[in-house]
């Protein structure tokens, strides 16, 4: 179809507005839009007319169309605008300047008492809320920020009032925010998150009965399979960990369910709440099937590991043959997975030379590493990732435990406090990860320990940690690493097929 030229549009305004002025406030914007885009003669001497038409009006769409008609004119719009703001204290465009404030973000008592002005001078309404869209925010975000006050501090008590207004999306929005940092961080324990994160849960379950007005285009049933598929992919998961860490184990089991018809096993840590939960509840049938569809994705972690071990002994009466009976269960697709990602990390040139004290007070030196194969592991112990990955990275450097021609080092790097190394030393330990822990250095005047990791990146243009970095025997980078996808098994697949790699150089 071809566009309606300006000069049509105009007319037809024109006529719409001449023969049924009750729609000249709405139309007059476009109408002052079109006679300009076309060169209508005396253009600008209508547009003036409209915009005095629009002034008797005097509502506070009118006031506020003839100021976007008259944005350009900066002394004009200043004036229009002053008007509205004195004649409409309580409208919207006095709801925008208010929003607009200007506040120090980095003060938390600012801009908490910033939002609760906000609403007391602008309660939500249905219009603010679409006059607020046009600019790319919503009420959402004043509710999902008083949440995250009340919840750093401690003032649980206190969301309801704001709970029962969000919106679907604000409700997932708010979940991650107060629910799956701090339990992810183990901020606060699950028995503090049980009560908070039930009613964002059943509020979500509630608001799949109400079609949002943006979602109109689906149908009534369609909108409810797709918030269950959004709570089943971005709630589930941790609401079951907190149910299972609390407990409540037979509903704990129902959204580990969930969470699994998105993952479809292919989430280590999914697969570990659904195996705990099955164990808890004794359901060895359902716990084996589990297991062995892990391992055939190739997302397995330890816990599930020994589980599987156990499982077979039992039915075996020792674990001989276990090893070969995990080999058949994996997908044989996985290899050709685990070969083209080890490609993609694949590195050329020389290691810088380095040298760094363990955990014990020793110095470990590259030049003392020659003729080994090592592997350096970067993390800090303010990085989730990096920590998610130990266990896995742990499992790769067992593998090589009896290979004396192999060496896991895992560096301790990027950490800002003080106490930095007796805090990694009493995470390992809590973990029970028997790792080899190396410090990373500070570059002279830094107060981050930085000084090798940083200069591995620079040499290689990457960033972020955790990241991985296999040498060979000759000190040459065969690989480097960035990041951790989420499984332990996946994880020490790749990094033996490095190392294996890297020993063959």
């Amino acid at each position: 179809t071809k566009e309606v030229s300006d000069t049509v549009v105009y007319y037809w305004l024109n006529n719409e507005i001449t023969y049924n002025p009750s729609s000249a406030v709405a139309y007059a914007p476009l109408f002052a839009q079109a006679a300009r885009a076309a060169h209508i003669n005396g253009c600008e001497s209508r547009i003036a007319k409209a915009v005095a038409y629009l002034k008797k009006v005097g509502t506070e769409e009118a006031l506020m169309n003839a100021w976007y008609i008259m944005y350009d004119d900066t002394t004009q719009a200043k004036q229009i605008k002053n008007s509205i703001l004195k004649k409409y204290p309580r409208g919207l465009m006095a709801m925008k300047a208010k929003w607009d404030e200007k506040i120090d973000y980095g003060n938390p008592d600012a801009v908490k008492k910033h939002f609760l002005d906000f609403l007391a001078d602008f309660p939500y309404t249905a219009a603010r809320e679409a006059y607020l869209e046009r600019f790319g925010q919503s009420y959402d975000n004043v509710y999902t920020g008083l949440m995250i006050f009340n919840s750093v501090e401690g003032n649980d008590s206190n969301q309801d009032m704001y709970l029962d207004k969000l919106s679907f999306g604000g409700c997932s929005n708010v979940f991650y925010k107060i629910i799956d940092v701090p339990h992810m961080r183990k901020d606060k324990t699950d028995a503090q998150l049980l009560p908070i994160a039930t009613k964002i849960v059943q509020r979500m379950e509630a608001l799949k009965g109400v079609r949002p007005q943006g979602m109109a285009y689906l149908s009534e049933s369609e909108w409810a399979a797709q918030a269950s598929q959004s709570i089943n992919g971005y709630v589930a998961e941790t609401y079951s960990e907190i149910l299972r860490g609390t407990g409540n184990y037979d509903k704990a089991l129902e959204y580990a369910k969930r969470a699994q018809t998105v993952a479809q096993y292919r989430k280590s840590t999914v697969n570990d709440n659904m195996a705990q939960l099955l164990k808890a509840t004794g359901d060895t049938a359902a716990l084996k099937s589990l297991l062995e569809k892990s391992v055939f994705t190739n997302q397995v972690s330890a816990i599930q590991t020994n589980m599987l071990k156990g499982i077979y002994t039992q039915e075996h009466g020792s674990d001989n043959g276990f090893e070969a009976y995990v080999a058949k269960l994996k997908n044989p697709a996985e290899k050709s997975a685990i070969q083209k990602a080890v490609e993609e990390c694949r590195r050329d040139g020389i290691m810088p030379e380095w040298s760094l004290t363990d955990a014990s007070g020793k110095t470990v030196s590259s030049k003392q590493l020659k003729g080994k194969v090592y592997v350096l592991d970067f993390w800090a112990n303010w990085c989730h990732p990096c920590k998610a990955s130990l266990p896995g990275m742990k499992a790769a450097a067992d593998h090589f435990k009896d290979d004396k021609d192999v060496e896991f080092l895992f560096i301790d790097t990027q950490e800002y406090t003080p106490n930095y190394k007796e805090k990694a030393l009493a995470y390992l330990k809590e973990k029970g990860l028997d790792l080899h822990l190396v410090f990373d250095a500070n570059p002279q005047g830094s107060k981050v320990n930085n000084l090798l990791s940083s200069q591995v990146m620079k040499q290689y243009t990457v960033s972020g940690i955790p990241m991985k970095v296999v040498v060979d025997a000759k000190g040459n980078v065969c690989f480097v690493a960035i990041g951790y996808k989420g499984s332990p098994s996946e994880l020490k697949d790749e990094m033996v097929e490095m190392v294996e790699q890297a020993k063959k150089k």
